[in-house]
């Protein structure tokens, strides 16, 4: 399957100075909370860029990579012309889809509980706190802590697709 707009899938270490943000992004990013994400997980994912540089997604991930003075970035070319309606369309859909999604508060409670510190994450410890208040069944105690980390083989019973669930599980029954 050929995906629209895609020139190669394969990313493509490019140095920084070939690409160039969007001249007319709406979108202002915190660019303090992605330098510190570069800086304690490293850069994941790649831009996608049209072929002359201009990017159409990862706008803010560029600018925070090049006040880190990072010299190559990975990079997914597009064919697409970056004053076209589809890349306009591209890089709309890419920030608003951020914009409505949400969270499933009581996985995400879990996650952040479960990390040994949560630097990096873009979330503080009273985010956290704050999180955990508002779910009344949140479970604060350690010794029953939800886990993500169990995982088991699940048949759907109405179409017999096979797949791994998030389960939910007390560190108790995890060391069984």
């Amino acid at each position: 399957m050929t995906l629209p707009g895609i020139t190669n899938t394969a990313y493509e270490l490019v140095p920084t100075d070939r690409l160039h943000p969007y001249p007319h992004n709406p979108r202002r990013g915190d660019l303090d909370l992605i330098v510190q994400s570069i800086q304690t997980n490293g850069f994941y994912g790649a831009i996608v860029a049209a072929q002359d540089g201009t990017v159409l997604i990862g706008n803010h991930r560029l600018k925070a990579a090049l006040q880190l003075g990072m010299a190559e970035l990975p990079v997914i070319w597009t064919d697409l012309d970056p004053t076209s309606d589809q890349a306009r369309r591209m890089l709309l859909v890419d920030n608003r889809a951020n914009d409505v999604a949400g969270y499933d508060e009581d996985v995400l409670a879990t996650m952040l509980r479960e990390l040994p510190n949560i630097e990096g994450t873009g979330f503080t410890p009273d985010d956290l706190d704050d999180l955990i208040d508002n779910l009344p069944d949140f479970e604060t105690d350690t010794a029953d802590t939800v886990r993500l980390d169990r995982k088991s083989v699940t048949t759907c019973p109405k179409c017999g697709h096979d797949f791994v669930p998030v389960t939910r599980a007390t560190v108790d029954d995890t060391a069984q």
